[in-house]
């Protein structure tokens, strides 16, 4: 790995140990050759979330998603290239190549933080939508980083996923 490559993972890895330690520490348990990914994919997810809800975030709601447009552009880019110049993207393409994860699953991650560009609602009679495409589809990117036995499922349907779940399992 080049210096360049390995300057963009320790950037992600100080990202997501500044802002998320417990989910640094928990990182840091699992086995040394994912560690990077899992910091490059947290690296990603979070500066989405800091274009919606940081405290440098565009005033307007349709400038944040003006944002996230942007940043989701970056990495498809970055993708059809195969590197970019910002760090995050570098990171996560080369961890994409290297693991092999499910990265248009993100798409799924993006449209729960344009929900959160305006107001939020709670309404408690059902998951909220985070929940359904923010939340569930980062540990079904993450269970496809960790699995190392080939039996064992690459998505989130072992801890089970939204597209096998059934409107009575909220009853």
């Amino acid at each position: 790995m080049d210096a360049g490559l390995r300057a963009s993972y320790e950037a992600c890895r100080r990202m997501q140990r500044r802002h998320d330690p417990t989910y640094y520490w928990a990182t840091r348990r699992l086995p040394a050759d994912v560690r990077p990914a899992v910091h490059a994919l947290y690296g990603y997810v979070r500066t989405a979330d800091e274009l919606v809800d940081g405290p440098r975030r565009p005033a307007a709601p349709g400038d944040r998603r003006a944002a996230l447009d942007r940043w989701e552009a970056a990495l498809r880019e970055g993708r059809a290239a195969g590197g970019s110049p910002q760090p995050v993207i570098a990171a996560l393409v080369d961890a994409e190549r290297r693991h092999g994860l499910p990265l248009d699953e993100l798409d799924v991650y993006m449209a729960s933080m344009r929900l959160d560009c305006d107001p939020v609602r709670i309404d408690r009679s059902c998951p909220s939508p985070f929940s359904l495409t923010s939340a569930l589809p980062m540990l079904e990117a993450n269970s496809s980083v960790v699995s190392s036995d080939p039996t064992m499922p690459t998505s989130g349907v072992a801890i089970g996923s939204p597209r096998s779940w059934s409107s009575t399992d909220w009853k």
